[in-house]
């Protein structure tokens, strides 16, 4: 997973690949149910340099792949500031790029980070596989994949 990360972030930030910016990843057999993966700041949230990424650590290895990918995209998002979490001391959950966001189950598939990691997620997910001839029945290649979820 450590090449796809690089893979991701040589994609997603170039600029930023460097001794400055960590992502830890860690994959989990407790995260909450239904959540697949998820990313926050690790430290400071103000011009942030560091992110965890946590993974279902009971997923397939090709849902983990499109998953780490996608939250990688968050990761990006944050390192540019285009996200921010505006924390619990705040009337709004989330800014992007200066505009204010709460989050409802109604509203999530138009969120506009999302609707950004989602489409990077499918890109770098088949644009990885063909980098690095990888078994396409393995990790199914799939150029639908995204609509399958809806």
């Amino acid at each position: 997973m450590t090449k796809l990360v690089r893979f991701c972030a040589m994609h997603l930030f170039p600029e930023l690949c460097n001794d400055d910016y960590k992502v830890l990843v860690k994959f989990l057999y407790t995260l909450e149910r239904g959540v697949d993966g998820e990313t926050a700041y690790y430290g400071d949230r103000i011009s942030p340099r560091k992110c965890i990424i946590k993974i279902d650590a009971k997923l397939k290895l090709s849902r983990m792949t499109r998953v780490l990918i996608h939250e990688m995209v968050h990761v990006k998002q944050f390192f540019k500031e285009e996200l921010v979490n505006l924390g619990a001391n705040s009337n709004f959950e989330y800014m992007w790029k200066h505009g204010l966001y709460d989050i409802t189950d109604e509203n999530y598939w138009m969120l506009p980070w999302e609707i950004e990691a989602y489409g990077y997620e499918l890109c770098i997910y088949n644009t990885f596989i063909q980098t690095y001839d990888l078994p396409k029945l393995l990790l199914n290649l799939d150029y639908s994949s995204i609509l399958d979820r809806m």
